[in-house]
């Protein structure tokens, strides 16, 4: 009987022991201060609507499609020195009106290479509304940005988005 309880014993001891070392702090025994970097949130930057492709061209919005928006984060960020940690939207309403909720946040990586100049790190969200289009005029609108569009109909690639950028 002893002989399954000590390695019982000794696995306990080093899961206790493991634990502690993954939990350590920045202040551990070598005196290393080196913290994990922690992102930063960005607002919106730019909301738009998305439709479905057609043949014609611009994407089209039919009765009964659910309202589908893009947004992206306000700013520039090198897509070499920028990490996307969080990406999110959401999109609630009914009727005419939708409101839109985003939230970014984004860590600046420097390992010393030079980064690249295209604005094109700050990721972006896409997401959909529950409920469903009807015909009319509608609008969404997330914090300072909104964007109106009729239903059916084609949208215009440069009305059909906002942008504080």
């Amino acid at each position: 009987m002893n002989r399954l309880a000590r390695p019982a014993s000794i696995l306990a001891l080093a899961v206790a022991l493991s634990g502690t070392t993954a939990c350590s702090s920045d202040d551990d025994e070598t005196g290393d201060q080196t913290a994990e970097p922690t992102c930063t949130k960005y607002p919106a930057g730019s909301l738009c609507v998305r439709g479905t492709p057609s043949s014609a061209g611009p994407d089209m919005l039919i009765e009964g499609d659910k309202l589908r928006i893009q947004v992206t984060p306000g700013g520039c960020f090198s897509s070499s020195c920028t990490s996307v940690d969080i990406a999110t939207c959401a999109v609630r309403g009914s009727g005419t009106a939708f409101t839109a909720m985003s939230e970014f946040c984004l860590t600046e990586l420097h390992d010393g290479t030079p980064c690249t100049e295209d604005c094109g790190g700050g990721g972006s969200a896409e997401c959909e509304a529950s409920a469903t289009l009807s015909a009319g005029t509608h609008s969404v609108t997330l914090d300072a940005l909104t964007v109106t569009f009729t239903v059916p109909g084609f949208l215009d690639p440069v009305a059909s988005c906002a942008s504080t950028n």
